[in-house]
């Protein structure tokens, strides 16, 4: 492994890609330093009325709303599409459909795109093979 950074005057010059790379391990050493000690104090800060919800939320990954919905209100169906494709879509699954509608064929990155779009906005797996 090459090292690539140029001692000049005291400063050390490293390439954007090699300083993202770095910054990255840097941040994650970092974190995981901070959520160790964070699970040795947890049981104090839990009490704490100001700190708490965000310390229980830090194990659910989120301390944000959930925008899941159990309800079928509004589902989209396999005729919909078309209106939707028009209407809805951004433009680049706009596209998708229209070459799809065309020429009755997507390359397989754009399956796999349109497809998890199509389960994205609430077809089924069935729904979304029959289209």
């Amino acid at each position: 492994r090459t090292r690539r950074v140029l001692l000049k005057d005291g400063f050390a010059y490293v390439e954007q890609k090699a300083l993202v790379t770095l910054l990255e391990a840097k941040f994650r050493s970092h974190m995981s330093k901070q959520l160790a000690r964070l699970s040795r104090i947890r049981h104090t800060l839990k009490k704490d009325r100001r700190v708490g919800p965000l310390v229980a939320a830090l194990s659910r990954g989120s301390t944000g709303p959930s925008y899941k919905s159990n309800s079928y209100e509004g589902r989209v169906t396999i005729d919909m599409i078309p209106m939707l494709a028009e209407r809805s879509f951004p433009l680049c699954m706009q596209n998708m459909h229209q070459k799809l509608v065309e020429n009755s064929h997507l390359r397989y990155e754009g399956r796999q795109t349109f497809g998890l779009f199509l389960k994205g906005i609430g077809l089924t797996m069935k729904e979304s093979i029959d289209f």
